[in-house]
């Protein structure tokens, strides 16, 4: 049976490091990622971040607390999540690998931060 994971929600933040290109702190609040993982620690699901319309898909792996995971999001964007989740606390880096509708360039990074819930 799978574990499902939530991430996130009114706890979850995203500080930008490079944002359209150049260098951030800026802060997002609402980041959220809810997914199952199987008992290869193969990951699938989606969810939408807080106040946000577009959903987002995920692939990959979590593995002893690595996660390497794939995010597309119905608008056409792209990103790279690689991390930790240690205890109830995920640091996860993401890199925008294309832009969609609603990121700045490809390339733009960012730290986001959440509780975790595990079911």
């Amino acid at each position: 049976m799978p574990t499902k994971y939530k991430i996130g929600g009114d706890d979850g933040t995203t500080t930008w490091l490079i944002w359209r290109g150049q260098e951030s702190t800026a802060v997002a609040t609402g980041w959220e990622v809810k997914f199952e993982v199987d008992d290869q620690g193969n990951v699938s699901g989606s969810n939408k971040n807080e106040g946000c319309g577009i959903k987002k898909h995920y692939t990959g792996t979590l593995i002893n607390g690595e996660i390497n995971v794939e995010v597309n999001w119905d608008d056409g964007a792209k990103a790279k999540y690689t991390g930790t989740i240690q205890g109830d606390k995920a640091v996860i880096d993401c890199e925008i690998l294309a832009v969609g509708t609603t990121f700045g360039c490809v390339g733009d990074k960012s730290r986001c931060e959440g509780k975790v819930k595990v079911k």
